[in-house]
C-alpha cells in the first residue's frame, strides 16, 4: 500500500494506521485501514449500524462534527479526539442493544 504518493501516519487509538496523500493541501482524502474482524473493525460497524437505526444519535453526531470542524479544521488529531467520547458512548450503547 505504501507508495511515493502516500505516507503512513501513526495517528491515535481511533485509527491505528492511516495513509495520507503526500501532496499539497487541500488533501482530498485519507485512507484508514484496520484488521478485518478485529475489535476496532467490529466497533466501527456497531457504530455505523447504531447511527443508521437511531436518527437522533446520527443528528447529534452530525452536529458534533460540524462544531468540531468549525473550530478544529486545521488540527485533524484534535478533531478526531473531539469525537472519541461520543463514538465510545455509541459503541457502548450498541453493545448493550446487541446484548454484550
Amino acid at each position: 500500500m505504501a507508495s511515493p504518493s502516500y505516507r503512513i501516519v501513526e495517528y491515535d487509538r481511533q485509527w491505528p494506521e492511516l495513509y495520507e496523500e503526500e501532496r499539497a493541501e487541500p488533501r482530498r482524502f485519507n485512507l484508514h485501514l484496520t484488521r478485518w474482524g478485529g475489535e476496532f473493525w467490529i466497533d466501527r460497524l456497531l457504530f455505523r449500524d447504531f447511527l443508521r437505526s437511531h436518527p437522533e444519535s446520527a443528528a447529534q453526531y452530525e452536529r458534533l462534527k460540524r462544531e468540531l470542524m468549525a473550530r478544529l479544521a486545521h488540527d485533524p488529531p484534535a478533531y478526531n479526539s473531539g469525537k472519541a467520547s461520543f463514538i465510545d458512548s455509541i459503541v457502548q450503547k450498541a453493545r448493550r442493544c446487541r446484548g454484550d
